[in-house]
C-alpha cells in the first residue's frame, strides 16, 4: 500500500468521527460498545511521530481491494466489508 492510501483511509476514519488524538500525539480509533465490540476499545493507528501501525496499512489494502474487486465479503481478511 501506499502513504497516500493509508492517508486516505486515515482520512476516512477521521471524517467518521472514529478517530483521537492523545497528548503524546498519537491517533487512535475509538470504537464504542456495541452489537460488534463487546466493550469500548481504543486502538493505536499512529505513533506520535507520525508512523503509522500495520493495521492502517490494512485497512488501506482492503479499501483498495473492495474498490478493485466489488465484493462484499473479504476473502483474503474473512470479514463482511463495511462501507466507509
Amino acid at each position: 500500500m501506499t502513504c497516500e492510501e493509508s492517508q486516505q483511509a486515515l482520512a476516512q476514519l477521521k471524517k467518521l468521527g472514529l478517530t483521537e488524538m492523545s497528548a503524546d500525539n498519537c491517533l487512535y480509533a475509538k470504537l464504542e460498545k456495541d452489537e460488534k465490540f463487546p466493550k469500548d476499545m481504543t486502538i493505536a493507528l499512529v505513533k506520535g511521530d507520525g508512523t503509522s501501525l500495520y493495521l492502517i496499512r490494512d485497512m488501506a489494502c482492503a479499501i483498495a481491494r473492495t474498490a478493485s474487486f466489488k465484493y462484499s465479503h473479504d476473502p483474503f481478511m474473512h470479514t463482511k466489508i463495511i462501507e466507509f
